[in-house]
């Protein structure tokens, strides 16, 4: 478990994201009402 600060002591060693953003295209949800403007 990660909130042992005995065996865990400082934050763990995370890997970089990538660079690239990310596109959510074509996802269908029900019963949802999005709201977008066109800021």
């Amino acid at each position: 478990m990660l909130l042992d600060i005995e065996k865990y002591p400082c934050t763990p060693n995370y890997q970089i994201a990538s660079e690239l953003p990310l596109v959510l295209f074509d996802c269908q949800f029900d019963g949802v009402d999005w709201i977008c403007d066109q800021a």
